[in-house]
């Protein structure tokens, strides 16, 4: 097998039904004989679509593509909670009541825009260092600090008997089971997510995405400047790339104002991400220094 632990950048895959993200990322570094690779997003192990995998020094900015927003299609059922909030937990409550449809998108209203949200016991925030889900697994319930997270969009795509499916547009951290458990609640009938699938995370779409066990996933890979879509970039002279690479301060002419997270570029070499600081307006010159390596 060739080795191609040299490779860095961004592809995107469809995740299947009855896999964990974690086992999405193991085939694809055995597969490829990767070294390095990570993820930019968990998906429940019954939930599918869009995973953004980052490869070798790509895994460094995982963090900043973590932030994106997320487009999902959830499919919610009526009548039923579950102690995952999802239709493969154990049955808790079950109600023959159902909300017209007039009610339905009432209730949807409510929960545009920012909205507080408890993490589910079956979440992977830690609690005195452990995993709620290993919490939850040895039937130990605690008590969750709930979170600010924002619904940019919730539209309701069909009604019929006692599923809805809609659509969301949310800000990182969001939990569609805890979104559909608690449009349930509202209800009184309670509800599950009985599908989800993710259509877009930040500027990446589902029908850009090949099958993670695609055999030329490679080939579709991003170069990591170019994933990194929102970021602004700052080109200084290609004589300044040593001094940048081995992490030493430059002043260069004054060409931005001050800040983070630029994309630095010596020529037309990308190098990292730095920030832009110390300006002089006198002498029209700033300083520049990389932050986070990624050649």
């Amino acid at each position: 097998m060739n080795s191609n632990k040299s490779l860095s950048g961004v592809v995107n895959v469809v995740k299947p039904p009855h896999m964990t993200s974690h086992d999405v990322v193991n085939y694809i570094r055995r597969s490829h004989n990767l070294k390095k690779v990570g993820h930019t997003g968990t998906l429940d192990p019954m939930a599918c679509g869009l995973m953004t995998i980052c490869i070798g020094k790509a895994t460094k900015i995982s963090e900043y593509l973590l932030s994106d927003d997320k487009i999902y299609r959830a499919e919610i059922t009526f009548g039923l909670v579950t102690d995952t909030q999802d239709i493969w937990g154990q049955v808790i409550k079950e109600a023959d009541m159902l909300p017209s449809e007039d009610d339905l998108l009432k209730i949807l209203q409510s929960f545009r825009g920012k909205i507080l949200q408890k993490p589910p016991m079956y979440s992977a925030v830690r609690h005195k260092g452990k995993k709620l889900y290993e919490l939850a697994r040895e039937g130990i319930t605690v008590e969750r600090k709930s979170r600010e997270v924002e619904i940019k969009s919730l539209d309701l795509i069909q009604f019929k008997d006692n599923k809805a499916i809609i659509d969301v547009h949310c800000s990182k951290g969001t939990y569609i089971r805890t979104l559909c458990n608690d449009i349930g609640e509202k209800a009184g009938c309670g509800a599950v997510m009985s599908f989800l699938i993710r259509m877009k995370s930040g500027p990446f779409y589902l029908n850009e995405a090949v099958p993670f066990d695609c055999e030329k996933l490679l080939e579709k890979t991003i170069e990591i400047d170019k994933a990194l879509y929102s970021f602004k970039e700052l080109y200084v002279d290609e004589s300044f790339y040593m001094p940048l690479f081995n992490g030493n301060e430059i002043t260069v002419p004054l060409k931005d104002e001050e800040g983070n997270n630029y994309k630095i570029y010596a020529g037309k070499s990308f190098i990292g991400i730095g920030q832009v600081f110390s300006i002089d307006f006198d002498n029209k010159t700033q300083s520049v220094k990389i932050d986070k390596l990624l050649v």
